[in-house]
């Protein structure tokens, strides 16, 4: 029976020697597809499917075919979105009729006696007639469709010549001689087949082809799509995000495509995290673990590699399968504690969101009374009600956002809910220029950048920074600056509860990733351990075994560059410091490579290209003793600020338990230095007193600018608050504390409380653990002292001496589940 055999490559030839490289046999089916195809000659004896993004054509290819014994009439489809090259002239003719058999002699006439003597000649025998030709296969089927080439393709499907008919025989020897035998008729010519040439739209070119091919070529393209998103640099994002599109185009229901489109869209990593998290990462564990885990991992492909008989094969990934098995048990309970983690951050984020909605809901009614006011931002007048509608807009419309290291950067959604999935490919394409749609993404488009840019998080395309100077200037105008507070209040609420959805967002993201991981691996695991219930040492078993080991051995690398991730996460929060070479397909081979290789060659491969993961492991080990050394140009110095809050109506609202916000602006910060980031902090309560030990709540609000040693530019970072407790001792009329308690060692590898390394110019708040034992009935003075890291240039002489600083201070009326959700994260 004919079969179909499916052979895809990123970059393929084609031609004789394909079918035999395949082990295809006559009348087989060869559906050939590939990003790149040179198509050099066929084979009559398969027929083809050849799918292709660029078809190239070489001069005198051999697409001449004639039916042959086996496959008669044969048929050849092109599916190509460009062909180019020489010109596509391909024949696909029916098989030749056979020849009709010649006819018998006729038998002699002549006899000759036993005994000798003179022959007898009697007449002889007629010749037999010859066979008629056999008729001629039908003509092959041609089916072209492209989007483009130059010149147009031409094909031709004659049918088969009918064979030749046989001759006559001659007549047998006599008196007289026998009659020839009649000769037979030429077989009648085969049909003519079909032929069918069309240039269609490039997303049409797909639309003929099978649902079992169309299945199978988009899964390949999604794995190669999703081979160079691990890669994870820009250009390699941008081709898998491509190969992607391409894969759903083909079938739009590919799972693996979807995702991988997703999570280059989404800014996320391979996992599901987004490339903005904001992480706290277990620095000690980390360090503990994984060095273990690079060994685990380089041991799983060696243990293929090492070994030479099959029985010692055998033993060797019994054992690792084993290993693996434990590996991933523990694996999968990690990820399901991951999950119920980021299930309480999505509570808190939402909790945050609701209370930052209740803050602009009443703020909107303030600016409601004063509608008809008018205002001015960038030279164009309009009525205070209208500014405001746009700004809350900002939340719902052109502006949902994600964050990165240099600000607020992309789109979730765009007017007419228009996705940001169609928003990149619109941006590629040239627009109507009068269609609505075209006017909005122009001016997106002048606030950000393209799709390299979403990447890369180089620009932002909603400028809330253009917004707040442009009110600024506003505001001093006169008459203007009541009005332009109310406004500047909202801005800054709607950027808050942007974030706050971001947050939720990024939670869900983690959710997400941490169950679709648990998932995997519970799959993972019951495959390996029932490969190791029903163990085999045949040759075909232990091919699959090894399949299995190494898949699963991936899978423990993912989890190891998770970490990594993490790490380098941090690193690039605490050091300003952009990740770089940031990969995720070590132990992964590009498809066609993993696809053509024999099970101990490819745990080879595979082992090599996990040369370079341990230093990406280690790169990052060393941040907390980094941030306290020297760097190229720079001193480290550790000056110190202090904050004195004695406003009476404030510390009343605090003493009756609002939480006190106080801001600290870039500009506060001394001159001449870099970076300045929270070592520790000290609390001083002028006029409290309490009989036994009391604690109070300090929050750093994860959103904080910084200007960088190496260009003086302002970075911001937005991140998720995080929050530390001041332990005060028993005392009367003052109380003190500090964060952290007690110094810690340089050689311990993280950071010693969870805001430690966060920028200083930023929304601090403070409010009194409840319930309370602390008497603030006097409370005149609330003292903060924040020690720094920070770096000033080389031998400037920059003394560290405490900088006395004037914040911007609010009360502000907190529900209390909002607190209580903080306090739990």
């Amino acid at each position: 029976m004919p079969d179909t055999i499916r052979f895809f490559r990123d970059t393929l030839s084609i031609d004789e020697s394909i079918p035999a490289s395949i082990q295809a046999k006559a009348g087989d089916t060869l559906v050939l597809g590939g990003r790149q195809v040179t198509l050099i000659g066929l084979l009559p004896d398969c027929n083809y499917i050849i799918l292709a993004e660029q078809l190239n054509v070489v001069r005198n290819a051999g697409t001449s075919l004639a039916g042959v014994g086996g496959n008669p009439s044969p048929s050849v489809t092109v599916l190509a979105r460009v062909i180019t090259g020489a010109p596509l002239a391909i024949t696909a003719s029916g098989l030749v009729g056979e020849d009709g058999a010649n006819g018998e002699p006729g038998e002699s006439g002549i006899q000759r006696p036993e005994g000798g003597g003179k022959p007898i000649v009697l007449p002889g025998g007629a010749g037999g007639d010859g066979e008629n030709g056999g008729s001629g296969g039908a003509g092959g089927r041609i089916l072209v469709r492209y989007a483009s080439a130059t010149p147009k393709p031409t094909a031709s499907a004659p049918g088969g010549k009918g064979g030749r008919g046989g001759t006559g025989g001659a007549g047998g020897p006599g008196k007289p001689r026998g009659k020839r035998g009649r000769g037979g008729k030429l077989g009648r010519s085969g049909g003519v087949g079909t032929t069918d040439i069309a240039q269609v739209a490039a997303e049409q070119v797909w639309t003929l082809l099978d649902a079992a091919s169309a299945q199978a070529w988009a899964a390949y393209r999604a794995e190669v799509a999703g081979f160079f998103f691990r890669r994870f640099d820009p250009g390699s994002q941008l081709f898998a995000f491509e190969e992607a599109q391409a894969a759903l185009t083909i079938n739009p229901n590919d799972p693996d495509a979807l995702t991988v489109r997703d999570r280059i869209a989404n800014r996320q990593t391979p996992s599901g995290l987004a490339r903005d998290l904001d992480i706290a990462p277990d620095f000690q564990a980390l360090s503990q673990n994984l060095t273990a885990e690079i060994a685990l991992v380089q041991n799983s492909f060696q243990a293929y590699v090492s070994v030479v008989t099959l029985e010692t094969i055998a033993d060797s990934i019994r054992d690792s399968l084993t290993l693996m098995a434990t590996q991933l048990a523990n694996r999968r309970l990690e990820a399901q504690a991951d999950a119920a983690i980021a299930q309480q951050d999505v509570r808190i984020a939402q909790a945050e969101g609701a209370n930052l909605q209740l803050q602009i809901d009443d703020l909107g009614k303030q600016i409601e009374t004063i509608r008809e006011s008018r205002f001015s931002i960038s030279g164009i007048l309009s009525d205070v009600g209208s500014i405001a509608g746009v700004v809350v807009g900002m939340a719902t419309g052109v502006g949902a956002i994600v964050s990165v290291a240099g600000g607020l950067a992309t789109l979730q959604r765009v007017t007419d809910g228009l996705d940001l999935v169609q928003f990149l490919k619109f941006m590629k394409e040239k627009p109507d220029p009068n269609s609505n749609t075209s006017e909005d993404i122009e001016e997106v488009k002048k606030l950000g950048g393209g799709f390299k840019d979403l990447i890369e998080g180089t620009n932002s395309f909603i400028s809330f920074g253009k917004v707040m100077a442009d009110l600024e200037n506003a505001m001093s105008l006169p008459g203007q600056d009541a009005i332009g507070k109310l406004l500047k209040q909202q801005i800054l609420l709607v950027r808050e509860k942007m974030v706050a959805g971001l947050r939720e967002t990024q939670a869900k993201s983690r959710v997400a990733a941490a169950q679709f991981r648990a998932s995997n691996l519970a799959a993972e695991l019951a495959q390996v351990q029932s490969t190791l219930a029903h163990w085999s040492a045949d040759a075909a078993a232990l091919k699959a075994a090894t399949g299995l080991l190494i898949r699963s051995a991936r899978d423990v690398v993912d989890m190891v560059m998770e970490d990594v991730f993490l790490a380098q996460r941090a690193r690039e929060i605490y050091q300003l410091d952009r990740i770089s070479g940031l990969r995720f397909d070590y132990g992964f081979l590009h498809p066609d490579i993993d696809r053509s290789l024999s099970p101990a060659t490819r745990a080879s491969a595979s082992l090599t290209s996990l040369s370079g993961m341990a230093i990406q492991v280690l790169a990052w080990d060393q941040i907390f003793q980094q941030l306290n050394t020297a760097q190229i140009g720079f001193d480290v110095i550790h000056p110190q600020l202090s904050v004195t809050i004695t406003d009476a109506a404030k510390l009343q609202a605090f003493a009756g338990g609002q939480t006190l916000d106080f801001s600290l602006e870039l500009t506060d910060m001394p001159d001449k230095m870099f970076e300045l980031k929270v070592n520790a902090m000290s609390l001083e309560l002028t006029g409290a007193t309490s009989a036994q030990s009391a604690n109070i709540w300090v929050t750093h609000s994860g959103h904080w600018t910084m200007k960088r040693r190496t260009d003086g530019t302002t970075s911001e970072l937005i991140l998720l608050p995080r929050s530390e407790l001041f332990a005060c001792s028993p005392g009367v009329g003052t109380l003190k504390s500090k964060i952290p308690a007690n110094p810690q060692s340089s050689a311990e590898p993280g950071p010693p409380f969870s805001f430690w390394g966060r920028g200083v110019a930023t929304t601090f708040r403070l409010q009194v653990s409840q319930p309370s034992v602390i008497d603030l009935s006097q409370l005149s003075a609330i003292h903060l002292t924040i020690d720094c890291i920070g770096y000033a240039v080389q031998g400037s002489g920059s003394a560290t001496p405490i900088h006395d600083l004037r914040p911007r201070v609010r009360a502000v009326r907190t529900p209390a589940p909002v607190l209580a959700l903080a306090a739990a994260h």
